[in-house]
């Protein structure tokens, strides 16, 4: 987590205290050849600490790719992520941390994934995504062209309203 006070109350130590831990399981990992994804949570607010600086997780996602993971994955752990929260957190992690080793997680909680996923496409973000009711979630990859993402999102949009069950259901958004 991105948060001291998400990371003591899930395991129980600091962020730091948990990168020291997580380092020799990534070098053991590379050693045998796994990739690791390195995941970052609480990147828009704490439920214990109050909203989370954006350059304090672009400093975060930056150690956990020197540690040796491929990929890094941002999550908006409890949903309160708007656009013009995610806008400047995405800036400052793209500052540091090249598009294609960045993915992302919005949960859909106050009715914003969807809205967090388009902001993160118009601001040239990795290519693939899907949405779920749980969740938007946009995987590194080639960028995708703005009209296949306005297409995906528009699907995405239809289905929920003409189908409600299909937000249970997956959608990638492969780019080329």
């Amino acid at each position: 987590a991105c948060s001291d006070g998400f990371t003591r109350a899930n395991i129980g130590i600091s962020v730091e205290e948990s990168l020291v831990r997580f380092a020799p399981l990534v070098q053991e990992a590379r050693s045998l050849g796994i990739k690791v994804r390195g995941y970052l949570s609480t990147v828009i607010a704490c439920p214990f600490d109050g909203p989370t600086r954006p350059k304090r997780v672009a400093a975060l996602a930056e150690r956990l790719l020197d540690l040796g993971c491929h990929e890094i994955s941002l999550g908006d752990t409890i949903g309160v992520g708007t656009p013009g929260t995610v806008a400047p957190m995405l800036d400052a992690v793209l500052h540091e941390i090249p598009a294609g080793r960045l993915a992302v997680h919005f949960h859909d909680t106050y009715g914003q994934g969807l809205a967090n996923l388009t902001g993160s496409f118009f601001s040239s973000y990795p290519a693939s995504g899907s949405f779920n009711r749980s969740g938007v979630n946009v995987a590194a990859g080639a960028r995708t062209p703005l009209a296949a993402v306005s297409a995906a999102v528009l699907l995405i949009v239809i289905l929920s309203f003409v189908a409600p069950w299909a937000r249970w259901l997956p959608l990638a958004v492969i780019g080329g």
